[in-house]
């Protein structure tokens, strides 16, 4: 089961990695972590989902809440049932009758906050030797990824991460040259520095269609710009590249690309 706080996670972390490890001998930390961090991406979604869902007031919403709520109780039956306030039940019969869920939104933010919180504990505490594939603790990514040189190792051994983000520093503010495409300016500048990242991939499939993909599930491109126009948008100039179609954000991502997205991300000093 998931944890609710990043102590519950971290008091619990030793034990599940030691568990997965004995379980299959080619079991190894780096294929832990990259489950562990899909898990907490999906839980993360599903919490931020409810959130935006129960801001409105629509009546409409009604169905998308129940049905989030129940993905909710069955990926993490604490925080399901942390969030519930009140069940109001409507209709005379069981055929007719249907659940109207009152949730404490304080309870869920703290969740989300929590979540978003072992969601950096992967990111920023743990690394991996490319010797021995074991972990080890504490490495700083940010001052030793792409911001003092170009080039470093990742964590993924024998693999390199490429970030030509410029000096540590968050930049001074300017336009957001592709308002359509993006939330603020904050989000172009993610973009960029994700662009400079992956332009010169051997796989610019996969790693664009990471780059729209968890932008958009963070917020930063707009639900309006849809998949088939972030492609167009990318066969022009000035970027030029050439795709046909996105994969899912499940069947592109990878624990390089989500470290380095995490790493750019606070660098910009983004949230």
């Amino acid at each position: 089961m998931l944890s609710c706080t990043l102590q519950e996670y971290k008091d619990s972390y030793e034990t599940k990695l030691s568990a997965y490890l004995n379980k299959h001998g080619d079991n190894t930390p780096s294929s832990f972590l990259e489950i562990e961090i899909k898990s907490y991406n999906d839980y993360d979604t599903i919490l931020n989902k409810l959130k935006a869902a129960y801001s409105k007031k629509a009546l409409k919403e009604t169905f998308i809440k129940n049905k989030l709520l129940r993905k909710l109780k069955k990926i993490n039956i604490s925080s399901y049932n942390g969030i519930i306030s009140q069940e109001i039940k409507h209709g005379e019969s069981s055929n007719t009758k249907s659940t109207f869920v009152i949730i404490d939104i304080e309870k869920l933010t703290n969740y989300i906050t929590s979540s978003n919180q072992i969601l950096k504990f992967f990111n920023k505490e743990y690394r991996f030797s490319n010797n021995s594939n074991k972990l080890y603790k504490p490495v700083d990514l940010i001052g030793e990824l792409p911001f003092l040189t170009t080039k470093r190792q990742s964590a993924v051994p024998g693999k390199e991460i490429v970030v030509n983000a410029g000096a540590n520093v968050k930049p001074k503010k300017s336009v957001n040259p592709h308002p359509q495409v993006f939330l603020n300016t904050e989000a172009y500048e993610l973009f960029q520095k994700l662009f400079e990242a992956f332009k010169i991939s051997y796989n610019k499939l996969a790693d664009f269609s990471f780059i729209y993909r968890i932008m958009h599930k963070d917020g930063f491109i707009l639900d309006s710009f849809k998949p088939q126009m972030f492609i167009n948008w990318l066969n022009k100039d000035p970027f030029n590249i050439s795709l046909d179609k996105l994969k899912t954000l499940d069947n592109c991502s990878t624990l390089n690309k989500i470290q380095t997205y995490n790493i750019i991300k606070e660098a910009l000093q983004i949230k």
